[in-house]
């Protein structure tokens, strides 16, 4: 089953729709343990899980809180940067060895 049957964010746009999506995907490796997302940086991709998972964690001061585990094949995070303008309000990192598409706002809305 391809990604596009899988991911939630894809369901619901047809093979032709999801395929011209998926070609503006950005492929990326993380090895586990690797930070994917700083807590405060800026906001610029969403992204979908294609295979490994993922921890959400919050600072709080020098300890982390795990907030939720991403490990499901189409599961996507960092939907909000395309909603507003907000730094990232967690870390995200490889729980695992990890393969991620990352769309990036830019070539999402057609904005350089």
């Amino acid at each position: 089953m391809g990604l596009e049957q899988e991911s939630p964010l894809l369901m619901g746009l047809s093979a032709e729709e999801a395929s011209d999506l998926l070609a503006i995907a950005e492929q990326r490796s993380y090895e586990t343990d690797v930070l994917i997302v700083g807590e405060g940086t800026t906001s610029d991709c969403l992204f979908i899980l294609d295979d490994g998972a993922v921890r959400v964690e919050k600072q709080d001061g020098a300890n982390s809180v795990l907030l939720a585990t991403i490990d499901q094949r189409g599961d996507f995070f960092g939907e909000m940067s395309l909603i507003d303008i907000l730094p990232r309000s967690a870390n995200i990192h490889a729980a695992r060895d990890s393969r991620i598409l990352a769309f990036p706002k830019r070539e999402l809305t057609g904005n350089e």
